[in-house]
């Protein structure tokens, strides 16, 4: 009886040890790719759609000051005060953007605005823009 316990072990063994090696079979690693690049792929949408985003919150903005306004949002935690700026970009389409405070005491219709990473610029006149020459 002790014998056919040890042989049962052994065998229990040597199937977990055939198991582990047929695990990473090709078709594993084609399915865990796969998974990857899906995973990947959404991630890189969310990013994408973030730093796009059209509404009040964009990461990158440039135009004219068309109006502006401030009002109060009501929650049960109290009220809190936001401040927004409409634009018009430079392709003539109108968008409001969220500004903080001091900007928003800043700024004047007719203005000029820019976003970008360094921050938020408000222009008195139109900005400029560099053209590259071509190289002679």
């Amino acid at each position: 009886m002790e014998r056919q316990l040890a042989t049962n072990v052994r065998t229990r063994r040597i199937r977990n040890e055939d198991l582990e090696e047929r695990v990473w079979t090709p078709r594993t690693i084609l399915w865990l790719v796969a998974i990857l690049i899906c995973v990947t792929a959404v991630l890189w949408s969310v990013y994408m759609f973030r730093s796009t985003n059209p509404g009040p919150f964009r990461q990158e903005y440039e135009g004219q000051i068309v109006e502006k306004w401030a009002d109060y949002s009501h929650s049960e935690q109290g009220s809190q005060p936001y401040f927004r700026l409409l634009v018009k970009g430079p392709d003539s389409q109108q968008f409001s953007v969220s500004v903080s405070s001091e900007i928003y005491d800043r700024a004047r219709v007719g203005m000029f605005v820019r976003k970008t990473d360094a921050g938020v610029e408000l222009l008195a006149n139109e900005p400029t823009r560099q053209s590259v020459a071509p190289a002679q």
